[in-house]
């Protein structure tokens, strides 16, 4: 058994000279007897001025950047020293040594790692000349040819294509004779690293507008090597971009702009290896404006406003043909009387963070609004307020969306066709929400509420889904058109299924005119779900008509129930709700279905029950019991703590708490 230890170690760093030693002690034992059999010492040392040590050096220093002149003179010392004690230890009594090809040191320039795509990795040899050489990168690639440089020289490379990876992988080099002898080395300057997998393209590019800067933000890319971003620019929204930054966070500040310019960013992350991902969507920005820009008589030619100040003064007219792009955090000051009249197009596209407003330039002052008139027009993340019409269209296929119209007269006024498309917007706090006249105007999973008229359709067949109408002094308005004037009941009938209304009771939904309603949602869009319209048969009766005929139900519901008839039972305790809530209608309506094995409907009484009267304890325990039959113990478990806590004598209840604790 052979044994080793460095004994010593040294190294002199002086501006361009250095010197380096090693000192290493071996000794071997017998492992049969434990006799030590020799023992020596041996030492290196190499200095050096500037001049590379040898021809492997010189060969080394010209591929590798990253490998300087004391790393070689390091790597010659330890080679140099296992040489040395290598040549000491005798061979075994009796057995010649194979004359093997002699390899002198390798070394490569894998400290320029990790190898990205289209990057080459270099190896070099220094051994006998004229032989043939090859190196492998591990498991991963084996059989790579070398080629003799000079004599004595080797040289290997290997180019990193996509789908390349590995990590942490030994180069070894062979140097191989024509009869078969054989060496192998390994490098010992470093282990390597092939990553050609790019990191995900850069999501979430947002940008603000300054008057002095550009400023853009991301969201962080998600990758274990990551080294940072690239930023790039362009004033052309496809072609010409260029690097104009390298940062580490994900965020960027751009104050090398002009006033006026346009310019698009993209923006691609970077591994370690250099490999780039996928460059993100780009991003349009121009420095804000300065001063207030007035808006007056007509657009004749495309034209881009970047974020700032402007005052919109009488009419303001986007001819036919043109198109008016609004930039983010835009605000539009508007003089009384004036409007902006688009017979061409209108892009109007803000962000969550980055409205474009329309306002009135002072409280008092009252504006016309926007008219789309058989144009075109893109709302996205506006704001308009303090107009007669906020926003009106006339024969258009507008698209509206994330838009809040407030404290006008009228908030939309749509009117022929085309008809516009209005979704996820907000529309409350007008004198009339929405007016629909000769209009197919789709209206979806949109807020029209606290208005005096929420919505009013003339003549019109809208498609009006998924919306929370409601808390309007009217929710919905069909007036009366001749020829289908109906003594005041309204027009054309109105198909209004799924929105919410604020109440699933026909009567109590704040119609008029003649609309129908099958469907509702039982609470706001997106969290309702669809349950049929209740129709109210008592509607007319008076305050104290209602409590007498709530009592008379009652009284043959529980006679029914006595008897066990639960299917006229429920009937009755259901019409009894209608005229009055209370929690005893409620519990016996819930025994009624229970009775009848119908536990769905069931529960769905007694939840009702308990969100109308939390402080009753024997619905909450019904409640509870009920879940804890159905199996639903971590719901049981709450609706039973709750009744306890109403009833903390309740030995029932403290019972069912103990075993659903206890599991």
């Amino acid at each position: 058994m052979i044994y080793g230890k460095v004994t010593g170690f040294s190294k002199v760093y002086a501006l361009a000279y250095s010197q380096m030693g090693a000192e290493a002690e071996v000794w071997m034992v017998n492992t049969k007897t434990g006799e030590e059999i020799l023992r020596f010492k041996e030492a290196v040392r190499y200095h050096e001025g500037g001049i590379p040590l040898s021809p492997i050096g010189a060969l080394i220093t010209a591929v590798s950047s990253a490998l300087n002149i004391r790393e070689i003179q390091k790597v010659r010392v330890v080679n140099e020293l296992g040489w040395k004690l290598s040549e000491k230890i005798p061979a075994p009594a009796g057995r010649k040594a194979e004359a093997r090809p002699l390899i002198k040191e390798v070394v490569s320039n894998v400290k320029e790692g990790p190898f990205g795509k289209g990057k080459v990795f270099k190896v070099a040899m220094e051994g006998e000349k004229g032989l043939i050489a090859i190196f492998e990168i591990g498991g991963f690639k084996k059989g790579l040819l070398m080629k003799e440089i000079k004599e004595g020289q080797y040289l290997g490379e290997y180019l990193s294509v996509p789908g390349d990876n590995i990590r942490d992988a030994p180069v070894i080099a062979y140097l191989r004779r024509s009869t078969g002898e054989e060496s192998s080395f390994i490098d010992i300057t470093g282990l390597l690293t092939i990553d050609t997998t790019p990191p995900p393209q850069v999501g979430g590019l947002n940008g603000r507008a300054f008057i002095d800067r550009l400023e853009l933000s991301w969201i962080k890319t998600h990758s274990t090597e990551l080294r940072g971003y690239r930023i790039l620019r362009s004033t052309k929204p496809i072609s010409g971009f260029e690097q104009i930054g390298f940062v580490e966070e994900e965020r960027f500040i751009d104050n090398n702009v002009k006033a006026g310019e346009v310019y698009y960013y993209r923006i691609a992350a970077e591994d370690s290896a250099k490999n780039e991902g996928e460059q993100s969507e780009a991003m349009k920005l121009a420095l804000r404006q300065k001063e207030h820009v007035v808006l007056t008589g007509e657009i004749k030619a495309d034209l881009t406003l970047s974020a700032g100040i402007y005052i919109v003064r009488d009419e303001v007219t986007v001819a036919k043909g043109v198109i008016l792009t609004v930039e983010p955090d835009s605000k539009f000051l508007c003089e009384k009387g004036s409007s902006i009249k688009v017979l061409g197009k209108m892009i109007a596209n803000g962000k969550k963070e980055e409205w474009i407003e329309f306002s009135p330039k002072t409280p008092e002052d009252i504006w016309n609004g926007i008219i789309i008139d058989n144009g075109d027009a893109s709302l996205l993340f506006v704001k308009a307020s303090g107009a007669r019409t906020a926003l009106k269209f006339v024969n258009t296929p507008a698209h509206i969306q994330y838009t809040i119209l407030e404290k006008n007269n009228t908030g939309v006024h749509a009117t022929g066709t085309p008809s516009p498309s209005i979704a996820q917007s907000t529309i409350w706090h007008n004198s009339m929400g929405v007016l629909l006249d000769s209009s197919q105007t789709t209206i979806t999973a949109s807020d029209i509420t606290q208005n005096k008229i929420g919505l009013q359709i003339v003549k019109s067949s809208p498609v009006i889904k998924e919306d929370n109408i409601y808390a309007n002094e009217i929710n919905i308005e069909n007036p009366p058109t001749s020829p289908f004037d109906k003594g005041g009941e309204g027009g054309l009938t109105v198909q209004l299924d799924n929105n919410f209304f604020g109440t699933i009771v026909f009567e109590e939904m704040r119609f008029k005119g003649d609309i129908k309603v099958v469907t509702v949602l039982d609470d706001k869009y997106p969290n309702g779900k669809p349950v049929k319209v209740i129709v109210n048969p008592y509607s007319l009766l008076s305050p104290e008509e209602k409590k007498i005929k709530a009592a008379e139900l009652l009284v043959s519901a529980g006679k029914y129930f006595r008897e066990r008839n639960f299917g006229k039972a429920a009937a009755q305790f259901e019409d009894a709700l209608i005229l009055e809530e209370s929690a005893t209608t409620y519990y016996y309506l819930a025994l009624s279905y229970q009775g009848m094995e119908d536990n769905d409907k069931a529960l769905g009484f007694l939840k009702r029950g308990v969100e109308k009267f939390p402080l009753d304890s024997n619905l909450s325990k019904a409640y509870g019991l009920l879940l804890y039959q159905l199996g639903k113990d971590e719901d049981a478990k709450i609706a039973i703590k709750e009744a306890l806590r109403l009833n903390p004598g309740d030995k029932q209840v403290k019972f069912i708490l103990e075993r659903l604790e206890g599991k």
